[in-house]
This record gives C-alpha cells, structure tokens and sequence, in this order.
C-alpha cells in the first residue's frame, strides 16, 4: 500500500514522494491530500506502481531481519574497535 504521510522525522529517508507514497507539509491542506489519495485509489496502474515500489523499499530497509543484521553489524564494529 502506498504510504501518505507528513515530512517529518525520518520520514523522508525512507519515503520517496511521489514513488512509493506521498509527504505533505505538517500543516497540510486536508482537501488536497484527500484529493491525492483519492486520485491514486481511481488510478490503478499509479496504485499498482507505487505499491509495488513500496514493497520493494519495505523488503529492502524497513523490516526485522535488515534491522538485526545492521545492528549485529554495528554492535561488532564497536566491540572490535
């Protein structure tokens, strides 16, 4: 599923706007991020691009078993140091 969300924190390294989901502003404008959603719902193959996209970004970085590799990583790098 595409992800909608707010550009803050570390949001932004990890959503590519318009690729795998959409950043808007904090203080956003409710009617055109309703908008947005409701044009990528009506646009299947745009849906289907950026779901896809953001499955590949969720296999890639964002789930348990990358994250406890890169902190095994990190955590054997401190102790050879």
């Amino acid at each position: 599923v595409p992800v909608i969300t707010t550009n803050t924190g570390g949001i932004p390294s990890v959503i590519k706007d318009d690729a795998n989901g959409k950043m808007f502003n904090v203080n956003l404008d409710v009617k055109k991020c309703a908008g947005y959603i409701g044009n990528i719902f009506s646009d299947f193959e745009k849906y289907e691009e950026f779901s896809i996209k953001a499955f590949a970004e969720y296999n890639k970085e964002l789930n348990w078993k990358v994250s406890i590799a890169k902190t095994i990583k990190y955590l054997e790098e401190i102790l050879d140091n």
